[in-house]
């Protein structure tokens, strides 16, 4: 079937009237299709539209009316060579001209990554996005690869003139012997129909897309909300937030005011090397350029307290701060030593100009992601364990507190070592956790792999760093 450019026979205007018909009112269903596969894409696409829309655009005041009753009303129907998506978005008609550019390709990344469960991948693909009465666009293409922007896909985007034309060709009856694709595993189109708030860009193509998903996403968040890529981060976003909030209230630059409490919404994205903070400043607080200055300095001291809290520390952060919905300052950064007490700033740029070196802190992992340590290790005191310094400078160690209070060391809580990178003399790299020492004098060690396999290795084989680190827990030792 040629769909592009084609506005379909009669009997294709028909069908397709049916199907819209459906989704002009809420009538107790929130997803249909044409088969219940179809029903099946329809609602997991509905609900990823849905969570896109409340990252994206910030949500306005309730209509007195609403036909879809806040539902996205969604179509799926499925053909031979062919899949089409047609949703009806609430309060479309109050969206800006910005937003509503947003929700269509945004609504064209998740079709994407709907109908590529389909097996075998239809050959054509065509998403509509309606409002209560009309229809607003119509983007007609092809599935590409997950290593490229959905955008490559596009082939025509109709906007205006009764868009909705270009979807009758998607509703021709198909010939008796046609067989439709099928869906892949159950399993992952659940997990796209529920998306976690730790997952909201997984229907993104590329880092790209992602990070400006999460650009236009988080500044919309309120005082309070926190949020990371993964569940068991929650518990330190919390800490961080509540962190920042304290030690901003406590410092003598605010002349003593106390902000109001929450004041901050934060996120955090993990990866496999880096940990990105994105914090939000309190809005309408009418705070003082330094009252700002030592919100900024405060999120990054804490935010390199919270590293220390990860395994295994990473490689870089990024603390990323918001003021007013807007990239405000961006900090780039590592740690100087293995312990993550010592940290050097290595880029600060201001505004919009910080989403240039963001987009490696939201790539794709390559090994697995950062974990955070227990949380029995968050349950100490966090006041006396973060820097009372504010004072950043670029290229300079930002310093940070002494290790948490005062609990007397032993073997067991230092080791085993998280699994970490250990370099030998000539510069080859294995990964493994240092699991005990096994010589009187310590210069021998015997590590465990990720795998499980273990060996002996005297410390002089490895690298000099290596070495220091490996001295630092002996020496704590009795």
């Amino acid at each position: 079937m040629d769909a592009a450019g084609s506005s379909g026979s009669s009997a294709g205007k028909g069908a397709f009237e049916e199907a819209n018909s459906l989704i002009a009112m809420d009538k107790g269903q929130e997803a249909y299709g044409n088969t219940p596969e179809a029903e099946k894409l329809a609602a997991a696409f509905s609900s990823m539209v849905k969570l896109g829309r409340q990252m994206g655009i910030q949500a306005g005041k309730k209509s007195t009316i609403s036909l879809s009753k806040g539902k996205f009303l969604t179509y799926c129907r499925i053909n031979a060579d062919s899949c089409a998506f047609m949703v009806h978005v609430p309060d479309l008609r109050k969206f800006t001209s910005d937003a509503k550019t947003y929700i269509a390709d945004m609504a064209w990344a998740v079709a994407m990554k709907s109908a590529s469960q389909l097996q075998p991948q239809p050959k054509r693909l065509a998403v509509g996005i309606r409002g209560a009465f009309l229809y607003d666009t119509v983007i007609e293409g092809h599935i590409v690869a997950d290593d490229k922007d959905a955008e490559e896909g596009i082939e025509q985007r109709h906007d205006g003139g009764s868009p909705q034309k270009f979807l009758a060709a998607y509703f021709e009856s198909p010939a008796a012997d046609a067989a439709l694709p099928t869906l892949g595993p159950v399993a992952e189109l659940e997990q796209m129909a529920a998306p976690k708030g730790g997952e909201a860009t997984k229907f993104a193509k590329s880092p790209g897309q992602k990070l400006d998903i999460l650009l236009k996403w988080f500044p919309s968040t309120k005082a309070g909300e926190v949020a990371a890529n993964d569940d068991s981060v929650n518990p330190l976003v919390l800490k961080y937030a509540n962190l920042v909030h304290d030690r901003v209230s406590a410092n003598p630059a605010l002349g003593g005011m106390t902000l109001p409490d929450p004041s901050f919404s934060v996120y955090i994205h993990l990866r496999d090397d880096t940990a990105a903070f994105l914090l939000a400043l309190p809005a309408g607080s009418d705070l003082s350029p330094e009252a700002f200055k030592v919100i900024q300095s405060e999120a990054w001291n804490v935010a390199t307290w919270a590293s220390t809290k990860m395994s295994p520390l990473p490689a870089r952060i990024a603390v990323i701060t918001f003021n007013g919905g807007k990239l405000d300052l961006t900090r780039i950064g590592a740690p100087r030593n293995q312990e993550g007490t010592e940290w050097i700033v290595e880029q600060e740029l201001q505004g919009k100009y910080g989403k240039d070196v963001l987009t490696p802190f939201v790539a794709n992992f390559i090994k697995p992601m950062i974990t955070v340590k227990s949380p029995l290790t968050l349950l100490s005191s966090v006041k006396a364990a973060v820097p009372a310094s504010t004072t950043i400078q670029a290229a300079s160690p930002a310093p940070v507190a002494p290790p948490e209070p005062a609990v007397a060391a032993t073997s067991a809580s230092l080791l085993p070592t998280p699994v970490r990178d250990w370099k030998d003399s000539t510069g080859r790299v294995m990964q493994a956790s240092l699991e005990s020492f096994t010589s009187p004098a310590k210069d021998t060690g015997r590590f465990k792999r990720a795998d499980g396999q273990a060996f002996e290795v005297p410390f002089a084989r490895l690298s000099a760093e290596d070495q220091a680190f490996i001295r630092s827990i002996a020496q704590k030792l009795p």
